[in-house]
């Protein structure tokens, strides 16, 4: 569980830290996590 919740956070760190600062590209990448943490906190439930 670890290892793949590390890796999402390296890719999405560079994802947002590569080239200059698009506030269209961060707010996608935030769009991605917060639909992961969403679809995560629904199995919870199910």
């Amino acid at each position: 569980m670890i290892r793949p919740a590390a890796e999402l956070m390296k890719a999405a760190m560079r994802a947002a830290t590569r080239g200059t600062h698009d506030s269209a590209r961060i707010a996608k990448i935030r769009e991605i996590l917060e639909r992961a943490k969403r679809d995560i906190d629904a199995l919870e439930k199910s």
